[in-house]
């Protein structure tokens, strides 16, 4: 495939002018998915309007229940 066919790929991690990137930069769309220790929801960014998926995890749940190395893995 040529880069044109190719679909854009942004990081959220990079900063945006002088700001860094923040929860607030962000609308929740939809719940994509629920489990014992968060939600994956439909996101956008206000201010490019690019959509992402966002992982809420709860980190109480993480260390009950001993799976703080699995979440770093993902």
């Amino acid at each position: 495939k040529s880069d044109e066919a190719r679909p854009r790929i942004e990081s959220i991690f990079s900063k945006q002018g002088e700001d860094e990137v923040i929860i607030d930069d962000f609308r929740v769309l939809d719940v994509i998915g629920k489990s014992t220790l968060g939600k994956l929801m439909l996101v956008q960014n206000m201010l490019t309007n690019i959509l992402y998926t966002m992982k809420q995890i709860s980190k109480e749940e993480l260390l009950r229940t001993g799976q703080l190395d699995q979440a770093k893995l993902e």
